[in-house]
């Protein structure tokens, strides 16, 4: 029997890709050769060749091929999905025939035309659904053979480098099909208006059925629509707009009634723009009852959102960023206003963010007290008049706290604000949890809720005072039971950053720096600085606990950190401590606080002037005995102490910094050696060590030369010596070293060193001794090497 049908019934997807191809069936020739083949004998033996299941079908990059079939009827009942890409001989009879019915989109680039390419049981364009078009070449010659039936389905538009026909492409898609939901331009020119057309003698009620519209670098377009078509227009169920890089838009819509549905827009960069909703007569008009999310990004003429607008319950994110010109959102040169007053109960605004917008006077203006409920997020930056964040007409004292679930305040680079609200109207939030305030060189004071979670407040030159904004009246104690992290940095004024009723139960993370005035983190009691021994010396007050701190960072005038008499479990869990630029500490740790620090694991000491000794274990005395001291001790790092001259006042009789990897020593101008060879045995985890600019430094290891005995560095890896005038040995004893894992060796300027060590070397791992980066050297041993290097006048040390 004939073969009459061939089918092909597990097919989903065909994909004709030549590269894929060429993988299974070699050269392209070779391909088309077997599918001629193939194809011709199909057609000799049968009626119809049926891929019933096949839904997708994608063609690219096939230059010689012209037909699928030679003349055979190809059937694709279910096929949905075209794409031709770079096949310009494909002609009639190739694909076969389709059912338009089922056809949903059609994507061609770098095709001539889609004419005759498929033999249709329906119309092709009169089904389809989705069209992507990105050619003004061919988008004409669509248009040139347009049938009635074409496009009445049409759901989908996407053109890309056209020119003015695209708007009459657009006028008649919307006459023809009722379905047409998304609009998106790009790369193209259009007209003066993009729907550039309106018929007042047909009572026609245009784009009630688009959704989405995207204008993406579209030139020469002023505006959506005509102004005298507005009676004719109905944007009723329009949810998303988007445009991007349309300079020559001057405004988006013209009185816009009928907006009911909207709940996005998005307008980028479009530098004529100054109003989105030109109201010339101030017109009230209701236009935005569903809006939830504005975006306002890169509008240099932008002047305001509308004039006289009200409609915006729905509101959730507000971001309005780098529009210089904005003077106001609706009224009141400021983004919230009284027009909020009849929406108090139903008013849905999350988040406010605000960026470089110069001309903003405030974010919201009240006539009376104005309860924004549902507001979480607020950040203003670089807006360079803004006076305050909120500002009330009504100056009388009010219970009715405004953002009563505000959680996060940002507040960077404002010269001009002096309040982020009136004192006498301190009702501003209680449930904040993060508060960051930056160069805001004018702000005064600063309200300050118990409910903290992080705090950063940096470069306020003339704040001098911090508010408790308490839920309640408490008398006794002020609990910040939430706050993990503290950053105040040069706020000059700032003389107490927290009162002494203050509690830090969940702190964490501290850092100060340049804050001249500030003597105290927690103020004193009267009682306290009335009594004989008062505290007023000591940063950190003995009845302060601070139990979970694990950070510590002060660059600050300090004479004394803590009390030895601090609650017993206060800095216990410190991992970082980090002092730096104080010119009044004599000692960084005592031995009443070296019991407390089991869990440090990182010490930095910075220009601290007057520092002499880096721990201090005999100012007071050991109340518990200690096994091992820093224990935990990982790293430490000093640098520009020109007083420094002891590690250690006197070496303890405990191990200490069993763990210590790394040390790292520079600009120590007074330090002439380090360790002794006993205290030596302790670095046994050592890594690295780095001693550079130390101008004093004559060994590094010091004991009695006459000693004969072997130590060992069994983790060291780096060693660097650099700019050390009078270094001349390592170390002067007789006995041996054994370096087993040293393999990098650096010296530079240190013209006082004959040889490494007077003692015995063993260093199995090394190769060479580093002199620049790119310079190295080896005589056989560490010693011999370094000797030569002392010996060559020419050397470059």
């Amino acid at each position: 029997m004939p073969l009459n049908k061939v089918g092909m019934i597990t097919i989903e997807n065909l994909m004709l890709v030549s590269e894929e191809l060429r993988k299974i069936f070699g050269e392209e020739q070779g391909l088309l050769e077997h599918l001629s083949d193939k194809l011709r004998a199909v057609k000799e033996a049968s009626i119809a060749m049926e891929y019933p299941e096949a839904n997708e079908l994608h063609l690219e990059n096939l230059t010689n091929l012209k037909s699928f079939s030679l003349g055979g009827i190809v059937e694709w009942p279910s096929l949905k999905r075209v794409t031709l890409n770079h096949c310009p001989n494909i002609r009639k009879f190739g694909l076969g025939r389709t059912k338009e019915s089922e056809l949903k989109s059609i994507i061609m680039e770098n095709q001539v035309s889609l004419t005759d390419i498929f033999e249709s049981w329906d119309d092709l364009f009169s089904t389809i659904v989705e069209y992507d078009v990105d050619s003004t070449e061919g988008l004409r010659k669509i248009i040139l053979n347009l049938q009635p039936s074409h496009f009445i389905n049409l759901r989908v538009f996407r053109a890309k480098n056209c020119d003015k026909i695209v708007n009459e492409f657009i006028s008649l898609s919307l006459d023809r099909s009722k379905k047409l939901e998304v609009i998106e331009i790009q790369h193209c020119k259009s007209s003066k208006y993009l729907f550039d057309f309106f018929n007042p003698f047909k009572q026609v009620n245009y784009f009630t059925q688009i959704k989405e519209l995207k204008l993406i670098e579209v030139y020469e377009m002023k505006s959506l629509y005509h102004p005298f078509a507005q009676r004719y227009l109905d944007f009723r169920n329009l949810e998303i707009i988007y445009i991007r890089i349309c300079p020559s838009i001057l405004y988006l819509f013209h009185i816009v009634m009928a907006m009911e549905q909207l709940k996005e827009i998005k307008l980028e960069a479009c530098e004529d723009l100054k109003d989105v909703v030109y109201n010339k007569d101030h017109q009230l008009a209701h236009v935005f009852p569903r809006l939830s999310k504005v975006e306002l990004k890169c509008l240099s003429r932008l002047e305001r959102f509308s004039k006289m607008c009200k409609g915006f319950m729905s509101l959730k994110t507000l971001i309005i960023e780098e529009c210089p010109s904005l003077v106001e959102f609706i009224s009141d040169r400021a983004i919230l206003g009284d027009f909020l007053e009849p929406m108090t109960n139903s008013f849905e605004l999350e988040e406010i963010k605000l960026d470089n917008c110069h001309v903003l006077h405030y974010v919201a203006s009240f006539a009376t007290p104005f309860q924004i409920k549902n507001l979480k997020k607020l950040s203003v930056s670089h807006c360079d008049e803004l006076k305050m964040v909120i500002v009330l007409e009504d100056k009388k004292p009010s219970s009715i706290e405004i953002l009563p679930n505000l959680e996060e305040l940002i507040l960077i680079n404002l010269p001009k604000l002096t309040h982020i609200i009136d004192k006498e109207n301190a009702g501003l939030y209680k449930n904040l949890h993060t508060l960051q305030v930056e160069r805001c060189e004018s702000l005064n004071w600063l309200p300050m809720p118990l409910t903290l979670k992080n705090m950063k407040i940096l470069d306020c030159y003339a704040l001098g005072e911090i508010i408790i904004v308490k839920k309640e009246e408490v008398k006794e104690k002020n609990q910040f039971s939430e706050l993990e992290d503290v950053t105040l940095q040069n706020l000059r004024n700032l003389n107490a950053a927290f009162p002494s009723t203050s509690e830090f139960p969940s702190l964490e993370t501290l850092k100060i720096k340049d804050c001249p005035s500030l003597m105290t983190f927690v103020e004193e009691t009267n009682e306290l600085k009335k009594q004989e021994q008062a505290t007023s010396s000591y940063f950190f007050p003995n009845s302060l606990s601070l139990e979970k701190l694990k950070v510590l960072y002060i660059e600050h005038d300090v004479k004394e950190l803590w009390h030895y008499s601090s609650p017993s479990e206060s800095f216990c869990q410190l991992k970082n401590l980090t002092l730096s630029n104080n010119n009044k500490l004599l000692s960084a740790i005592s031995s009443s606080m070296i019991i407390r620090f089991n869990n440090m694991k990182v010490l930095n000491l910075d220009k601290c002037e007057l520092l002499t000794t880096i721990f201090n274990i005999e100012d007071d005395t050991l109340d518990h005995p200690m096994k091992e001291m820093l224990p935990q001790l990982r790293t430490i790092g000093l640098s520009n102490l020109n007083s420094f001259k002891f590690v250690w006042n006197k070496e303890p009789h405990v191990p200490f910094f069993s763990n210590l990897m790394s040390l790292f020593i520079m600009h120590c101008g007074s330090i002439e050696s380090l360790f002794s060879l006993s205290s030596s045995k302790n670095l046994e985890k050592l890594k690295l060590l780095r001693l550079c600019s130390c101008k004093q430094l004559k060994e590094v290891i010091w004991g009695d030369k006459d000693e004969n005995v072997s130590t060992i560095f069994p983790q060291m890896k780096c060693l660097v010596l650099k700019d050390l005038p009078k270094l001349v040995n390592f170390s002067q004893y007789n006995g041996t070293f054994d370096w087993p894992n040293l393999q990098t060796v650096r010296v530079s300027n240190v013209p006082s060193m004959k040889t490494f060590s007077t003692g015995n070397l063993n260093t199995p791992l090394l190769r060479s001794v580093d002199i620049t980066f790119v310079k190295k050297l080896w005589f056989e041993n560490l010693n011999d090497t370094i000797s030569f290097i002392h010996k060559d006048s020419g050397m470059q040390f």
